[in-house]
């Protein structure tokens, strides 16, 4: 996985400049099991910036959101969007909002057959990286390759090797990652 250098600089940038210190708040509307949860949690910590994740379980902060990311995982996609894996939303100027959704029945399906709870959580973690990865370069568009590609096929989603999912491994900023069901 590359970022482009434009896309690698935004993010080192956007990264320590924007995001010091901010809060990843991760809300389980799916119900997750312990073991795909913690699957997810152990996985979306291994594809950030080596050390920047500090993964807690605490309320979201529903008070300030400009002032954290919410990462929602949901059971379906919405109506319009019946395929989406995930989403990262824009504001009306095309800024891309700190709101990521994540749908688990969409990858399921997906996946094309049953999978353990590891599988579903690192495949789950994957998606959540690359909506996340929207929202670090404040870029909507999709690369032919890597992290920010429009489509990855199912395989790759559930393989082991995390490689092609990892965000710039240089650029460390200070993300804590905190969940709450």
């Amino acid at each position: 996985m590359r970022l482009r250098a434009p896309a690698l600089m935004a993010f080192v940038a956007f990264g320590f400049l924007r995001a010091e210190g901010l809060p990843v708040c991760l809300v389980d509307r799916a119900g997750l099991d312990p073991i795909t949860l913690s699957a997810f949690e152990k996985e979306l910590q291994s594809l950030l910036p080596e050390g920047s994740a500090i993964l807690h379980r605490a309320p979201c902060d529903v008070e300030r959101p400009t002032r954290s990311v919410r990462l929602t995982i949901r059971s379906e996609p919405p109506r319009q969007l019946p395929k989406a894996l995930g989403v990262a939303y824009l504001s009306a100027t095309g800024q891309v909002l700190p709101i990521l959704d994540v749908y688990l029945s969409r990858l399921s399906s997906y996946l094309n057959w049953p999978r353990t709870p590891y599988v579903v959580g690192r495949a789950l973690a994957r998606v959540a990286a690359h909506e996340f990865g929207h929202f670090l370069v404040q870029d909507a568009g999709h690369h032919q390759d890597g992290l920010m590609r429009s489509q990855f096929p199912y395989w790759l989603l559930a393989d082991p090797d995390p490689t092609p999912f990892r965000m710039a491994a240089n650029a460390r900023p200070p993300f804590r990652l905190l969940s709450s069901r």
